[in-house]
């Protein structure tokens, strides 16, 4: 490589590097927090209606539709050895579904004799893909009684064999239950005319929120069925900000945009002083050109053309070393943070890389017209005679290479330094802005503000005395205890005289009213005495929790 263009090669390398870094590192974060939610709703929406398996088949006609699963409304209580299994029935489409946060090894069941099984069931068990199994189908009960195949194993249970069957293993999972349930998730393929509930994804999930109504009638159509409701995933709506203003569903790409054409003019800036010193170093061939008729345009192509031939190769190395870096850095963080005995790299995209490349070049076309500009100012005589005076170009000789290019190279040594310095600072800025965007999504997660939330499901009205020993012997900042209740009345109602006083009860029949019975429903929560009085009620008193308004103080809204 020719030492006097090395300044131009190592400012384009550390340029390559920086958006290298910078893209994928914006789309590995953006795909990462696709994943978070998807990992929390594999589907988009569910089809409300009872399916019978096969009836969506002929869903993906719909244009928007990419992706239709079923799974059976009813799943089986097993054993496979002493393990208790919780045998699911689903289709190809669910299953694709849950490949990605869910399939570790080999495949999902495609034909009725096959079962995937969790890993870790295979390890404690010593099997392998490919290996047989005998399956036990069964009723679980506790106190004669049969409970439901989900449920938390116990000492005090029973299982009841009622048939088996031998399967083959096809895939391993990672475990959908808790490891202190005892329970181990399994799937096989669903049998025909079975009672499924049915599950979407779309290719444009915005598109389909606005155009619920329509959606649900191609629905009913294709179904046979006089109507269809679609619940879409209250995850994904938070995730796509469907509710938000058209800014608002925007702004990432927005703000991130912004962002990345301001950093390109920061780098423009600074290569043009190196690409200005490399061009009036050359100003006797170009002046050649210029005394023979040569227009300022093809000065600067011929320019161009030689910038892009210096160029190609730190280009395409910075690229490289920079895919390279990132990958280390994401190895790195999850030596940290996971548990994984097999790391993940970050998937080589060729798009992603194109952009990477032509935006380097955008800066180097950019660039390079500096010195055009600044040559076809120059007399064609005094070019060809080298009889110009610019500092830029007069060089000294050293025997040590590096003392030489500090000397007659120190105004694009100092771009050098500028362009490593503004890089760093922009990519700690990514690792900050990015790693606090990631805690504080994890953090929002949860409702309450606790370590450990224990919930239980009883018909029983007392709290568990276990509840209260574990609040009071393990050691806390904080801890409460609380139950709640579903209730639901009808509109047909007692309402009190200062409700009727407002004219509310009017209001909801008119609201409401359409012919058919409806519901006032909610959740009464009850808190111990101390938390009660800790957020101002008093014994025998009830606060209402408002989750309407966006401003709880402000009078309620009656029109």
């Amino acid at each position: 490589m020719n030492k006097k263009n090395l300044s131009i090669s190592l400012s384009l390398f550390i340029t390559a590097i920086f958006f290298t870094f910078c893209v994928y590192f914006g789309y590995v974060n953006n795909k990462f927090d696709y994943e978070y939610f998807r990992n929390r709703s594999i589907y988009d929406a569910k089809i409300m209606t009872e399916t019978v398996s096969g009836d969506t088949s002929k869903l993906k006609e719909i244009k928007n539709i990419k992706e239709v699963g079923e799974v059976a409304v009813e799943n089986n209580s097993a054993k496979l050895s002493q393990n208790v299994l919780v045998v699911n029935y689903t289709d190809h489409g669910f299953n694709k579904m849950l490949e990605d946060n869910m399939l570790k090894e080999g495949s999902f069941a495609t034909k009725d004799n096959e079962i995937t099984i969790p890993k870790s069931l295979a390890e404690k068990e010593n099997l392998k893909i490919g290996d047989k199994v005998k399956v036990e189908f069964g009723n679980r009960l506790v106190n004669g009684k049969q409970i439901k195949a989900v449920s938390s194993v116990t000492k005090d249970e029973e299982f009841i064999r009622k048939d088996s069957k031998e399967y083959v293993i096809s895939g391993l999972t990672r475990n959908l239950y808790n490891e202190n349930m005892k329970i181990f998730y399994a799937s096989t393929v669903i049998g025909k005319n079975a009672k499924t509930n049915s599950f979407v994804r779309f290719h444009n999930f915005r598109k389909a929120y606005s155009n619920k109504d329509n959606l649900e009638k191609d629905l009913a159509s294709i179904l046979n069925k006089d109507k269809v409701e679609l619940e879409f995933s209250e995850i994904m709506k938070d995730y796509y900000n469907v509710d938000g203003s058209l800014f608002q569903q925007n702004r990432q790409i927005i703000v991130d945009s912004l962002l990345i054409f301001a950093t390109i003019l920061i780098f423009i800036f600074f290569v043009k002083n190196i690409f200005t010193v490399w061009g009036l170093r050359k100003i006797r061939e170009i002046s050649m050109y210029k005394s023979i008729g040569s227009t300022d345009y093809q000065i600067y192509k011929l320019l161009l053309k030689d910038g892009l031939k210096t160029s190609l190769l730190p280009i395409v190395m910075g690229h490289v070393f920079g895919y390279g870096g990132i990958n280390l850095l994401y190895l790195g963080l999850q030596r940290i943070v996971e548990e994984e005995e097999k790391y993940k790299y970050i998937e080589f995209s060729p798009s992603l890389s194109l952009i990477v490349l032509l935006i380097c070049f955008f800066i180097i076309l950019i660039a390079i017209l500096a010195p055009a500009k600044k040559i076809a100012k120059i007399n064609i005589i005094d070019g060809v005679r080298g009889n110009f005076n610019d500092k830029n170009i007069k060089l000294k000789r050293n025997k040590d290479i590096w003392k030489e290019l500090k000397i007659n190279n120190l105004k694009t040594t100092s771009s050098q330094r500028y362009i490593s310095a503004i890089g760093m600072i922009i990519v700690s800025i990514f690792l900050i802005v990015f790693s606090m965007a990631k805690y504080n999504r994890v953090k929002n997660t949860y409702t309450y503000n606790t370590n450990i939330n224990i919930l239980i499901h009883s018909n029983e009205a007392e709290v568990p005395n276990v509840l209260k020993d574990i609040m009071n012997t393990t050691e806390n900042d904080r801890a409460f205890l609380s139950t709640e209740k579903y209730i639901s009345l009808s509109k047909e109602q007692n309402y009190s005289d200062e409700f009727r006083s407002l004219d509310l009860d009017e209001k909801i029949r008119k609201y409401y009213d359409n012919g058919e019975d409806f519901y006032l429903d909610g959740i009464i929560t009850a808190l111990d005495d101390e938390t009660f009085e800790k957020i101002g009620g008093k014994k025998g008193e009830a606060l209402l929790l408002n989750r309407v308004q966006v401003n709880p103080n402000a009078p309620i809204d009656g029109s």
